[in-house]
């Protein structure tokens, strides 16, 4: 599986319909995104 970037997976989650409060939590129960998060503030 190809890595996407913190902005494709911020895009995937705006493209099917959250946006504001419901984004910031979908983005919180992203394995993949948390991890990448991770990754960039060591």
């Amino acid at each position: 599986m190809m890595k996407r970037s913190l902005q494709q997976i911020e895009d995937h989650y705006i493209n099917i319909g959250y946006s504001g409060n419901g984004l910031r939590k979908a983005l919180l129960k992203d394995t993949e995104y948390q991890k990448l998060l991770r990754e960039r503030k060591q």
